[in-house]
């Protein structure tokens, strides 16, 4: 497996350090997400009882009664806790995002006019919406993700473990197996994501000169020609 690239190390150094500012909120959110990992392991060790009973011999009147009950109290609480952990990051996503937008517009009154000259307004804009919007993305989604995906990963081997060593051994071996292809994966979503993102910044700045110069390309009829370059 190739390391991982410097640049995307430091991008994401940087966006955690924007995420600094709202780490209060992000650690309520982790202790959501711890919980919905503990609630996820609980309902998968009541669920072996609760399928043994249905398929091989009925547990007490008393027990057949508590147990499906304590499934579905553990899964609300699993849905809740998943709720609350997204709402939250939710919300780090959206105060990280209009800060950088802030940030962005600040610096942008304070370039030459030299600079603006070799760049469109289009693709100025779509550094404002669509580049912005994959750092809520990655805050919104992917961190939040990484952070209630590895934590119930831990929990769901440690109920491995307490049920059955072996069960353990194959589900930690299995692990590893998923790496290579994972990391693949990622490198070629990394890559088809930023043509996108190219290719975003081209169109928005196409059609920006393309209206704001319309009663042009209408005069000369050229409708087929601008269509044809949008269809590129």
């Amino acid at each position: 497996m190739s390391p991982v690239n410097p640049q995307s190390r430091s991008a994401w150094r940087r966006l955690l350090a924007r995420v600094r500012p709202q780490r209060a909120t992000v650690a309520v959110a982790s202790l959501a997400a711890l919980a919905a990992a503990l609630a996820a392991a609980a309902w998968a060790w009541l669920l072996g009882p609760l399928l043994q009973g249905l398929l091989v011999s009925p547990p007490a009147e008393e027990a057949w009664l508590r147990l499906p009950l304590a499934v579905a109290v553990v899964a609300a609480l699993k849905a809740a806790a998943a709720f609350f952990h997204a709402g939250l990051m939710q919300r780090v996503a959206q105060a990280v995002v209009a800060q950088l937008r802030r940030d962005l517009y600040h610096r942008l009154l304070l370039l030459p006019p030299a600079w603006y000259q070799s760049r469109h307004s289009g693709e100025l804009v779509s550094r404002f919406s669509s580049d912005v919007g994959q750092v809520e993305l990655a805050l919104g989604q992917v961190l939040a993700s990484w952070v209630k995906d590895t934590l119930q990963v831990v929990a769901l081997l440690g109920v491995c473990l307490w049920i059955d060593r072996w069960l353990f051994v194959i589900a930690f071996g299995v692990l590893p197996l998923m790496v290579w292809p994972v990391s693949r994966f990622a490198k070629a979503a990394k890559k088809a994501a930023t043509s996108s993102q190219a290719s975003l910044g081209a169109l928005t700045t196409l059609a920006a000169e393309q209206l704001h110069n319309l009663p042009v390309v209408q005069g000369y009829r050229a409708e087929p020609l601008a269509l044809r370059r949008f269809d590129a």
